[in-house]
């Protein structure tokens, strides 16, 4: 009978060795799976601001050199690109503060009117131009508002990438 429970025992303690040693293995591999995604994360979102960043810089470029010039790009270099922020804007709400949210997101609505803008003139303006066409006065007075706004955007990215 001694030998029976001395048998139980060990089978009790064992089991709770056993138990314990996956408990403790599972809790890491749980820590190491959350540090993985958490990396993820991290590229993920600096992918996303420099991407985005981008596309602000060759929209402020393009709309600068314009305005200084008094004329439209070409119309074979298409509008200003937004398909970045297309593709990570989800991703950088999640993680830009609500002012550098704001901020980001304003900055896309400039672009936005400037490419209707640089569109309307498109369709009106027939002859091709490697200048592009002539931009009116007031939209020369108009976009460095908006240039503004993109260089404040690209400065809440920065953030981002620089971390």
């Amino acid at each position: 009978m001694l030998t029976a429970i001395f048998g139980l025992v060990g089978v009790v303690i064992g089991g709770l060795i056993t138990a314990g040693s996956n408990f403790l293995i599972e809790r890491r591999r749980d820590r190491l799976m959350a540090g993985r995604t958490r990396q993820k994360e991290i590229q993920e979102l600096k992918q996303a601001a420099r991407l985005v960043e981008a596309e602000l810089r060759q929209a402020e470029t393009s709309s600068s050199v314009s305005v200084s010039r008094k004329r439209w790009w070409p119309a074979e270099a298409g509008p200003l690109e937004k398909n970045s922020w297309a593709q990570y804007r989800g991703v950088l709400a999640l993680h830009l503060s609500a002012e550098d949210w704001k901020c980001v997101a304003t900055a896309f609505e400039f672009i936005h009117g400037i490419n209707a803008a640089w569109s309307s003139i498109q369709t009106v303006q027939t002859e091709s131009s490697l200048e592009g066409p002539v931009m009116s006065e007031e939209l020369c007075g108009r976009i460095p508002f908006g240039i503004s706004h993109i260089s404040a955007a690209r400065a809440c990215l920065e953030k981002l990438i620089r971390d």
